[in-house]
């Protein structure tokens, strides 16, 4: 049963953060999509550049959909939402750091960690409790 309180701000800023990779991580791949020149360039000769970027883009998508799908449901009161979101950052992690260190991997990290750490704070779980 909701008791229909706001979410704390705690929630509310990890949302926020969510939101913000997902929207990053999409204007990211877009950047590349529209630079497929240079992309061309540093690519080795036998992968092509829309071999390369295809998986980059639905990869993008699927982790913008995750994140909004679960980022909407944790603004609703969803504790499993948590668990998605951590799953998903996990995951989104690995995909990031594998490759190799880039300013955009940088930024990506820090916005997992800063959602996480919003998403798992103290403020947040008694608000959630609170929620059932």
């Amino acid at each position: 049963m909701t008791t229909g309180t706001a979410p704390p701000l705690a929630v509310r800023a990890a949302v926020g953060v969510w939101l913000a990779l997902s929207v990053f991580g999409l204007f990211n791949v877009a950047f590349l999509w529209l630079n497929r020149d240079k992309v061309r360039e540093a690519l080795p000769p036998e992968l092509t550049v829309g071999g390369t970027l295809g998986p980059l883009t639905v990869a993008a998508v699927v982790f913008a959909a995750a994140y909004g799908l679960f980022a909407w449901l944790l603004r609703r009161g969803v504790r499993r939402a948590r668990l998605g979101l951590s799953v998903t950052a996990f995951v989104h992690l690995v995909w990031v750091v594998l490759p190799g260190a880039s300013l955009a991997s940088l930024i990506s990290v820090v916005l997992l960690g800063v959602g996480l750490v919003l998403t798992w704070r103290p403020a947040a779980a008694h608000w959630l409790r609170e929620q059932e």
